[in-house]
């Protein structure tokens, strides 16, 4: 599925409406070629929320949305990074930016160092910034980021070292670190909700004088081992680390119990029966989309079609039957019942004849 960055006042929830306007326009008429009914996620690029919509009209400067459902739990890391990386040379800034990107890094801050080579002036520094930042929305539109990470003005080092003193748990990997059981302590730290701060050398390395000012203000020398890796390597390196380790955190006490509903094509209005069962308040989900099911037959795109709408169907009415959904990074929707947590994971089987791996009475049991 295609993702699309726009601004907040392009979405409407109320209204369930969205606005897509600019360049991505000619990209979804002429490049993606998409149609009608199609369905797309939006970002505003800020509150890291999966905004779910359908195509409803391709105007000649914009493309018109039905938002359809929210992700409220997105892709976002539980933990903010802010990427100190040291200028290097030629056009290694933008492989660095786009990676850091794609590995959930929350900011990239460009730093002028003592054995940095490359000296910006502010004119050419501004053009440099408005190109990475650009490289930076490309890559979080590949790799599906529920926000846009900024790349900041280029900064002193000794600016970036009190911007970093504040911060939550501060890194430096140098090549003159020692003891692998230390950095591992560090690493395991990090914590939900927390900002974390890595620094990294350009092509000389650290200043010895850098690397003690910075001890100063709290950040902690690291070792990535007894290989000596390029600036371009070293970031990838820390952040693949902290990536994974983050993406290992759960906030505390939350407690899960999964329901898994599988049906197939000619079971989706039997699905919705059974969950509108559990709850005899629910409202009662249209059964338009489901005509076809139990009508058969059709031809291979209308089937494609079909299933799509039976999904998003019994999607949107989990939402409706308990009242407060949430998401994980996986896209599973969570729902509260009652207090308690629930997984309810909707999949439509291509094969014809599968029946509902849970009944109703089943799934009562489980939410008692």
């Amino acid at each position: 599925m295609y993702q699309f960055f726009v601004e907040p006042e392009q979405i409407d929830v109320a209204a369930k409406s969205v606005i897509i306007r600019g360049t991505d326009v000619n990209h979804i008429k002429n490049v993606l070629r998409m149609r009608p009914g199609e369905e797309v996620a939006v970002s505003n690029g800020i509150d890291g929320k999966e905004y779910r919509c359908g195509i409803l009209a391709l105007e000649e400067d914009c493309v018109r949305l039905e938002l359809r459902f929210i992700k409220e739990d997105g892709v976002e890391l539980p933990a903010k990074i802010y990427l100190f990386q040291g200028l290097p040379k030629a056009d290694k800034m933008e492989l660095i930016i786009q990676k850091a990107v794609e590995l959930g890094a929350f900011q990239v801050i460009p730093v002028s160092m003592k054995r940095c080579v490359v000296k910006l002036d502010e004119k050419k520094a501004d053009v440099k910034i408005k190109r990475w930042q650009g490289i930076a929305e490309a890559a979080a539109k590949q790799s599906k980021r529920g926000v846009i990470p900024t790349v900041a003005p280029v900064m002193s080092y000794v600016q970036a070292v009190k911007t970093a003193s504040e911060m939550d748990l501060k890194l430096v990997p140098y090549e003159l670190a020692e003891g692998m059981p230390q950095t591992k302590q560090l690493i395991e730290s990090a914590r939900p909700g927390q900002q974390i701060a890595i620094f990294i050398g350009p092509e000389g390395g650290f200043d010895e004088s850098e690397i003690a000012l910075a001890q100063e203000n709290g950040i902690s020398p690291i070792t990535l081992g007894k290989r000596i890796l390029r600036t371009e390597t070293a970031g990838m390196a820390v952040l693949s680390v902290l990536w994974a380790f983050c993406e290992m955190l759960l906030p505390e006490g939350r407690q899960r119990r999964a329901v898994r509903l599988t049906v197939s094509l000619m079971m989706a209005a039997s699905l919705l029966s059974s969950l509108s069962a559990l709850l005899p308040t629910a409202a009662e989900p249209s059964r338009e989309t489901f005509a076809f099911f139990q009508q058969g037959g059709g031809n291979e795109p209308a089937r494609r079609l079909a299933l799509q709408s039976a999904a998003r169907e019994a999607e949107a009415f989990l939402v409706r039957l308990a009242g407060r959904a949430g998401y994980d990074a996986q896209g599973k929707v969570w729902l509260n019942m009652d207090g308690a947590l629930f997984q309810a994971e909707v999949m439509l089987s291509p094969r014809e004849g599968q029946s509902l791996l849970l009944t109703a009475d089943q799934l009562r049991q489980k939410i008692a």
